[in-house]
């Protein structure tokens, strides 16, 4: 950071690469910090970070207790492989098989996380989130 802000200042760069310099800067130190708060199932994993993101802070337990970041990022992993499981050639252009995936989700929100987790979600609360990730999935898996 030091040699860029000398080269700007001994007029070297432009303010336009002063700033992208900085921009990059910036990010990779962002980049770092995030993943050094990451569990590490989802370190390496884009798919597995843009996920957890919606559930981190998300989820908590029937008695109130908040789910740990790696029990987070493991209801993230499973999600992705319902998704991928259904992922289809056009499947955001396929009703059928996105409603096969809602479904599945759904399945998952009852049987694994309000049943076998004891994560509490109500109705609202599943709908939500389901929008959501059916929302990133379109992103990140494009058909």
């Amino acid at each position: 950071m030091d040699l860029t802000i000398r080269a700007y200042q001994e007029r070297r760069l432009s303010e336009r690469d002063y700033l992208a310099n900085v921009h990059d800067l910036a990010g990779r130190v962002a980049r770092k910090d995030r993943e050094a708060t990451l569990p590490e199932s989802i370190r390496d994993n884009e798919d597995g970070q843009a996920f957890f993101g919606i559930l981190d802070g998300a989820l908590a337990r029937s008695d109130g207790t908040s789910i740990g970041p790696d029990e987070a990022a493991g209801i993230a992993l499973a999600l992705i492989n319902i998704i991928k499981a259904h992922h289809i050639v056009d499947v955001w252009s396929n009703d059928t098989v996105q409603n096969n995936l809602r479904n599945a989700i759904d399945d998952y929100f009852f049987d694994g996380l309000r049943g076998e987790k004891g994560i509490a979600l109500s109705e609202k609360s599943m709908d939500d989130l389901e929008g959501k990730i059916m929302r990133l999935a379109r992103a990140r898996f494009p058909g």
